[in-house]
């Protein structure tokens, strides 16, 4: 019979399916298909309340919200056990995200960055806690956003994009080194408003899209 997913929070594209993450687990709509044809796949997850999907790499990277401890974490498998159902989950890094809301993830290199909702933006690697990527000493360095909201995540290989809810766009040169600078353009060129919702990048050229369109 038909499947039926409920409210989805989040969406992911792999090989051959398109991953939905609800509040009640996570399915798996085969290339294709109907909604309908989603199978459940989220046995071994830790929770089943997903924030936010990432496929990458060959994995699958599931941002979970455990209502028991109040705890944000993200856990890995291999997309093609994740796809049959038969995934054995992994927390990555050795420690949860943290309070606040994982709203989207980045792969860079060994290390995976997770967008809050008033946690700006964190980072870790597979053998290390969850920190911020806000590393300068200098302010003028860091993400600013007056709610340490982070809606969106973007690299094209050169350069790391962050999506504020409410300060625009930063930048930082693709790696760790996370040194910031506002990305917001100016007369003609500027973003109409700060605040914004999603990235997306398409060849050389990046959409934002803000409350104002």
């Amino acid at each position: 019979g038909a499947t039926t997913i409920g409210s989805v929070s989040s969406l992911a594209l792999g090989a051959q399916h398109v991953y939905a993450g609800t509040d009640a687990g996570l399915f798996a709509v085969p290339l294709g298909t109907s909604p309908a044809g989603a199978v459940p796949v989220a046995a071994g997850l830790s929770a089943l309340a997903i924030k936010a999907l990432l496929v990458s790499g060959g994995n699958v990277y599931a941002a979970t919200f455990d209502e028991l401890s109040g705890t944000h974490a993200v856990s890995t498998a291999a997309e093609p056990a994740v796809a049959a159902g038969t995934a054995t989950w992994a927390e990555f890094g050795i420690s949860p995200v943290g309070p606040n809301r994982v709203t989207s993830l980045l792969r860079v290199g060994d290390t995976l960055l997770a967008g809050t909702n008033g946690g700006l933006v964190r980072y870790a690697t597979a053998t290390s806690p969850w920190s911020s990527a806000n590393v300068s000493s200098d302010p003028a360095a860091q993400i600013s956003d007056a709610f340490g909201v982070v809606n969106s995540l973007y690299t094209d290989g050169v350069t790391v994009f962050v999506g504020t809810g409410n300060n625009g766009v930063f930048i930082a040169p693709y790696g760790t080194s996370f040194l910031w600078t506002a990305f917001n353009g100016s007369g003609e060129t500027a973003l109409p408003s700060l605040e914004v919702r999603s990235l997306l990048g398409v060849g050389s050229t990046l959409y934002a899209a803000t409350r104002a369109g």
